[in-house]
């Protein structure tokens, strides 16, 4: 204890305080000596006092500090800004006489929407593009929009006026076609022997309602050019077909491009749709295309006979027909007279079965006595009237009657003739009344 108080005494604490330890070169201390009062050591000990320096580079240092940091940051903010920027810009490109699909690739690549119009075109192809609202290099954010006019080719409702095709040859006309964009005229090649070949025959429009006035680009049209004469060598022998059926003839023909123009008319001998003749003969050498003639059977012919002289019960029997009967109400012609026939007196028909309507009269018509049959009967009885070529109405009317309820009580007309026209009131009885008391007889 002695030994600590003597470094206050004798000042050998003063002396051995670290007055430079937190010196630097070049700096000076601020501190200061503690002279301790006499009365120092009557009083509290205190801890030791510590020397403070401020140093003058600090805050210059941070700000500095604080400066880069910053300045880093916003160029990399700048930088960044720069880059996005640069990312989300398109260069629109020419998009003109380029298909749809195209452009649609494109739209997906670089997430621009596309708002589609359309527009009939002469010039652009249907699908492609034939102008866009912004111009080739213009730049344009990604999510932006872009407006096309697409083709939608030529208009097909477009009046055409035809040329006159006459003086043009057939490379004139396809040329025509094909700025016209008339894809709906057809050209067709076929050989003739009086155009030369190369040059316009005939046009045919497709539809009968459509002529050189109302043509519009969608109506269709048959334009013919001649190929020239077409010559083949005649080396196709002629079979011998007289006899044969028409199947045969048909056959050979079309295997060897013939043409046949087949005739009719009636034979006794020939059967029905054989050859008679024909226009070449056999074995002679033809060429493709040529026409020949080949005249076949109708069969056997019949003459019509005169049947109003012929007994109604004689008539089935008349050979080479095949006879109907019907039977008609005439107001002149008596019963069982012929009143027509379906074929004229002294026709020729074809055939050994040739099919023949007679009508026969059956007189006027007659009403018989129907009292006191039921009214059901009236359907009937009046059918065979009208059936039969007599127009009879009737009308039937309903009236008190003590006879049973539906009995015919009194037509108008029975037991007599009736005109072709006529017309019968047929009264019917109700039943509703009682029948009169019996009377007995005197005797």
């Amino acid at each position: 204890m002695g030994d600590f108080l003597e470094q206050f005494t004798n000042k050998s604490y003063n002396e051995q305080k670290p007055k430079d330890r937190f010196l630097e070169s070049g700096q000076e201390s601020n501190s200061q000596e503690v002279d301790f009062e006499p009365d120092f050591f009557n009083s509290k000990i205190y801890g030791p006092v510590h020397d403070t320096m401020e140093d003058n580079s600090y805050h210059s240092r941070q700000t500095l500090r604080y400066g880069i940091v910053g300045g880093s940051l916003f160029a990399v903010a700048i930088i960044v800004f720069i880059m996005f920027n640069i990312s989300n810009r398109v260069e629109v490109p020419d998009f003109t006489n380029h298909s749809l699909a195209e452009v649609r690739t494109w739209e997906l690549a670089n997430r621009i929407s596309l708002v589609i119009s359309s527009e009939f075109s002469l010039e652009i192809e249907e699908g492609f593009v034939i102008s866009q609202d912004r111009a080739f290099g213009d730049i344009i954010r990604r999510g932006g929009i872009l407006n096309l006019v697409i083709s939608l080719g030529a208009d097909p409702e477009e009046p055409i006026d035809l040329p006159d095709f006459t003086d043009m040859t057939i490379q004139e006309i396809r040329i025509w076609r094909n700025n016209m964009q008339a894809m709906n005229i057809s050209i067709n090649e076929e050989y003739s022997n009086e155009v030369e070949a190369g040059r316009f025959i005939r046009k045919e429009f497709v539809n009968r309602y459509v002529n050189l006035e109302n043509y519009t680009r969608a109506d269709g049209l048959l334009v013919f050019i001649s190929q020239g004469v077409e010559e083949f060598p005649k080396n196709i022998v002629v079979q011998n077909f007289i006899g044969s059926n028409k199947d045969s003839v048909t056959q050979w023909a079309d295997t060897n491009d013939i043409t046949i123009i087949f005739e009719e008319e009636t034979s006794k001998t020939v059967p029905v749709n054989n050859v008679i003749s024909q226009s070449i003969s056999s074995n002679e050498r033809i060429a493709r295309y040529t026409e020949m003639t080949v005249v076949l059977s109708l069969g056997m012919s019949v003459i019509v006979p005169d049947f109003a002289t012929i007994p109604q019960n004689e008539a089935r029997d008349v050979s080479g027909f095949t006879i109907t009967i019907q039977e008609r109400f005439h107001e002149s012609i008596p019963f069982g007279h012929l009143i027509s026939q379906s074929e004229p007196v002294g026709k020729e028909l074809l055939g050994d079965s040739s099919p023949l309507t007679l009508v026969y009269s059956i007189g006027r018509p007659f009403m018989e006595d129907i009292r006191g049959q039921a009214e059901n009967v009236l359907p009937e009885i009046f059918f065979r009237f009208t059936s039969r070529g007599a127009n009879i109405t009737y009308t039937v009317v309903y009236v008190n009657s003590y006879e049973t309820r539906g009995e015919i009580v009194n037509p108008t007309r029975f037991n007599q003739w009736l005109a072709m026209e006529d017309h019968v009131n047929i009264y019917v009885s109700l039943g509703n009344l009682h029948p009169p008391p019996l009377r007995i007889p005197e005797e």
